[in-house]
């Protein structure tokens, strides 16, 4: 991820070069392109997509410039860039303009963050203003922590994490590499564990912690409960939408995709690329 701002972000790019990312084929190798968007939305100037000739008719009347088409599409009234999978090329395309990654840009911690003397920092840090690391944490190289966020004791972050405003990481969470998490998203409170004894509901300690692998990116205000023992685990490359519950000792496999307002009660195992 890129951590250096000395050079400013492209804002335009010829089809050619677009080609070139994206594994096309294109003429007009010097039209100018400075954006890109749906078929419907797009304005002059920018680049748009579509997968198949159902579409044609709204690429017809789309005011973008040039369009990604698949290798066998007959459309010719606009410049164009021939690949094989075009929703595939178009996000390649996408990320040339991509603004998400901004907070990426900056390093350094700010005046106001507060970082315990028994925690660890690695290089090309950035710590926004007010948050908080804890004891015996370990914050990976390249890592952003925004505006307000907290991480608690002996939490283990890895490399390259992004972690948005308003975030709480609680106690011996592990966090590995490229994880994205938003804003409000909470990791490691206490499950809902209670035993009733003689009419009154005691609360069982909750022990566990849990463990969010590569690549997962969770949604606004999302939030993961500790186990009572061992780990609640969101498995390599799974994606959870914005209020979502998963609650102690769950078990989330590899790429799975979590929609908005989903809950997954305690305990419960979901195996590789369940949607």
């Amino acid at each position: 991820m890129p951590k250096s701002n000395t050079q400013a972000k492209r804002t335009s790019y010829t089809l050619g070069e677009i080609a070139a990312l994206i594994g096309g084929e294109c003429r007009d190798s010097q039209l100018l392109i400075h954006g890109a968007c749906g078929v419907r939305e797009a304005s002059e100037g920018e680049i748009t997509y579509i997968s198949n000739a159902k579409f044609e008719a709204d690429l017809r009347k789309s005011k973008a410039s040039a369009v990604i088409l698949p290798l066998n599409s007959e459309f010719s009234d606009k410049p164009s860039i021939r690949v094989e999978d075009p929703a595939k090329a178009f996000l390649k395309a996408v990320h040339l303009w991509a603004t998400g990654a901004e907070p990426l840009l900056k390093t350094g911690i700010h005046p106001t963050a507060y970082v315990d003397p028994g925690a660890q920092i690695g290089k090309n840090v950035y710590l926004g203003p007010y948050a908080v690391v804890g004891e015996g944490s370990v914050i990976g190289d390249g890592c952003s922590l925004l505006a307000h966020t907290v991480v608690g004791e002996k939490v283990q972050i890895g490399t390259d994490v992004l972690i948005y405003e308003n975030c709480t990481i609680r106690d011996n969470t592990k966090i590995d590499t490229r994880v994205i998490l938003h804003a409000g998203v909470i990791i490691g409170s206490d499950g809902f564990g209670y035993e009733t004894i003689d009419g009154a509901h005691v609360k069982v300690p909750q022990q566990g912690n849990v463990w969010i692998q590569e690549d997962v990116e969770i949604g606004a205000g999302s939030c993961v409960d500790r186990a009572r023992f061992g780990s609640t685990v969101i498995g390599k490359g799974t994606k959870i939408d914005n209020l979502v519950q998963i609650a102690h000792n769950v078990k989330i496999g590899q790429g799975c995709l979590i929609i908005s307002q989903v809950g997954i009660a305690g305990s419960s195992e979901l195996g590789d690329y369940v949607i």
